[in-house]
């Protein structure tokens, strides 16, 4: 929806526009919830699933990271690869965090259901730049339905669905400080208080993102055009 301004302030556009989000995949919804997975560290499982590159700011989670790195009951989970894991498995070396952080490399999208349902909490981070205030990450979508508690470190249309939703915590893009600290928070927060974050964004999801509600915007958007 942010694009919304960017767009208007360049021209008498707004009557053009039409809000259509993406929709998270099925197969993580209702996807395989025993695929073949290796052993997920114990303790409070932080897991950040997606493209590991200079947009997700990996540098400011390993910040983090670093900020909690004698608190071992928390655990940081990274799935996925991308162009800086390399600058991720220097810094766990240079820092010694292979107690707190582990990268557990690519999967296919029908083991993310499994992969889920070992977090305690799912992390989704933006670089604060213009462009990725405006975006909402795809994989946004994909944590909502997962019954879990999110926790985000961007700015903009991210963070407000996270904040709308009451599904978890959120600080400002690049504060690492903020992300250690909502960590933390999460951590101690009772059990039945982080379920309820998790249907929170469950019944958002089921709201706004599902391939059903969004194709059934789709085709009303299409017969109105007629």
């Amino acid at each position: 929806r942010r694009f919304k301004e960017s767009i208007v302030a360049k021209g008498n556009y707004e009557q053009k526009l039409i809000y259509f989000p993406n929709w998270a995949e099925d197969s993580i919804s209702k996807g395989i919830s025993n695929f073949p997975i290796p052993e997920i560290p114990s303790g409070f499982t932080v897991m950040f699933a997606g493209n590991i590159g200079v947009a997700q700011d990996m540098d400011s989670i390993m910040k983090a990271a670093l900020v909690l790195k004698d608190e071992l009951q928390i655990q940081f989970v990274i799935i996925g690869d991308g162009r800086s894991k390399e600058v991720l498995v220097q810094f766990i070396k240079d820092h010694n965090l292979h107690r707190t952080v582990h990268l557990m490399g690519r999967f296919p999208i029908d083991a993310m259901k499994t992969l889920f349902s070992h977090a305690d909490a799912l992390l989704v981070t933006l670089k604060d730049e213009m462009v990725f205030n405006l975006t909402v990450p795809a994989k946004l979508q994909a944590y909502l339905c997962t019954q879990k508690p999110i926790l985000g470190m961007l700015n903009g249309e991210g963070a407000k669905i996270i904040q709308d939703s009451n599904c978890g915590l959120v600080t400002s893009a690049g504060h690492y400080i903020g992300l250690a600290q909502i960590i933390l928070d999460l951590s101690i927060m009772p059990e039945a208080e982080r379920a309820i974050l998790g249907n929170n964004g469950f019944n958002y999801y089921n709201k706004n993102f599902t391939l059903d509600i969004c194709i059934s915007n789709l085709e009303q958007i299409l017969k109105s055009s007629n």
